[in-house]
């Protein structure tokens, strides 16, 4: 691995985070065995990490809704925000995603530069770590809503962090 890259630049819309808690996903595992869904997924060289928390360090031109200092989470997945789903509110199935860490360089690193848009604002008593979290519990609650499991029987494959969301919701 490399220790001398860049500090990146925050571009328009983007912020610059110093990234403080990063998690190890399953799609990372996958990403360092270069498996078949990489190899579809993913663009060499990238820098993998999409579970992360940190301090916004700089913000881009047109940021209008974060500032220096804000801490963050963010979005593992980024809407281009000008194809037909995007521009009609329908975001989250853009036609045009960028996978943060995949496609994207992400959080494996000191600093990474991320559309403001795909931060969320972080409560001063919430921990960095609780925060790397939350795309996690995303997957797992979204999981769970859903399969709309009330008054059936489910099964729970597995018990990492998105399993562990999805039994407790």
């Amino acid at each position: 691995y490399r220790t001398d890259l860049p500090v990146p630049e925050a571009g328009r819309g983007e912020v610059l985070v110093k990234v403080h808690c990063a998690a190890v996903c399953g799609t990372d595992l996958h990403i360092m065995d270069w498996d078949a869904w990489s190899q579809k997924h993913c663009k060499a060289p990238m820098i993998p990490g999409h579970e992360m928390a940190g301090d916004i360090v700089a913000v881009g031109p047109d940021v209008k809704n974060r500032k220096v200092g804000d801490r963050v989470s963010c979005e593992s997945h980024i809407a281009c925000g000008t194809c037909y789903f995007c521009t009609h509110g329908l975001a989250h199935i853009c036609q045009n995603v960028k996978l943060f860490g995949c496609n994207v360089d992400g959080s494996f690193a000191e600093y990474v530069k991320i559309p403001a848009s795909a931060t969320f604002l972080l409560n001063n008593a919430l921990s960095y770590e609780a925060a790397c979290m939350f795309e996690p519990m995303g997957a797992g609650v979204h999981g769970v809503e859903a399969a709309e499991p009330a008054g059936k029987t489910v099964l729970i494959s597995g018990c990492g962090p998105i399993g562990l969301t999805a039994v407790s919701a």
